[in-house]
């Protein structure tokens, strides 16, 4: 069953799988209108949890205690501990997220 979304931009996508979505989702950057991703879930919310996690609205994930251990050195970046780098990155990803929006409608 196809399905077509179009967006607020102007921007379409259509689904053409098997799944009973319901929901369509877009990253778009708040100064040009361009589409970064789009995509398709099967209801609203998870759309919501689809976009938000998208890797367009991060910079970096953070770092747990084995990623010290895989020569991942944050002293040497300037950070006394795990807490302190993950606290920045945070920062850092909600910085670049203020520069997208996402739009979720139904289909």
């Amino acid at each position: 069953m196809k399905k077509v979304a179009t967006f607020s931009n102007g921007s379409t996508k259509t689904y053409g799988g098997k799944r009973d979505v319901t929901a369509a989702w877009a990253i778009i950057e708040r100064d040009t209108e361009k589409t970064k991703k789009m995509g398709f879930s099967l209801d609203r919310y998870k759309a919501k949890k689809t976009a938000n996690s998208s890797c367009i609205l991060r910079v970096t994930g953070p770092l747990n205690p084995a990623d010290l251990l895989l020569g991942k050195d944050i002293r040497k970046e300037g950070f006394k501990s795990i807490y302190e780098y993950n606290k920045h990155q945070k920062k850092l990803n909600a910085e670049h997220a203020e520069n997208y929006r996402i739009e979720i409608i139904n289909v």
